[in-house]
């Protein structure tokens, strides 16, 4: 599993950030108000970047710090705040990055094992040292296979 450890491009929109993140599986959240103005502002926050602003550099701070507290603990949950312009409410939405299940021995009960964790959104890692049993043909599924 590669975790994206860059920050994101000059320029590069909370959309793209976002989207970029969750093809990773970096964790981030999405801090979108809901309520009060300016509605439909998203500030997106990363373990180490922020992209886009609510207008508001002290509101900014709060919900940085908000974010990355229930990040922390792999949560959403709208919260009200005080900004320049008024009371502001602010989804924030956060992605957590997979569960991960590391499975030792590329046995056929392993394939089966496999297509379950992925369908209830593990990221999954087989590893064999059997180089005929730990291939992408019969994981296809699996997001790593290590033959060691």
């Amino acid at each position: 599993m590669s975790e994206r450890t860059s920050a994101p491009a000059v320029g590069a929109s909370t959309f793209e950030v976002l989207r970029d993140a969750l093809k990773t599986s970096t964790p981030v959240v999405s801090a979108r108000v809901v309520r009060g103005a300016p509605l439909g502002a998203r500030l997106v926050v990363l373990l180490n970047s922020v992209t886009g602003t609510l207008g508001d550099a002290a509101l900014d701070q709060l919900i940085v710090r908000d974010a990355l507290h229930l990040l922390s603990e792999e949560r959403s949950e709208t919260r009200t705040y005080a900004g320049q312009h008024g009371e502001v409410a602010v989804f924030l939405e956060t992605f957590p990055p997979p569960p991960l299940l590391l499975i030792f021995g590329a046995v056929h009960v392993a394939q089966a094992l496999t297509r379950f964790a992925k369908a209830l959104g593990f990221a999954v890692i087989v590893t064999d040292a059997r180089a005929t049993l730990a291939t992408r043909e019969r994981f296809p599924e699996a997001d790593d296979i290590i033959q060691a």
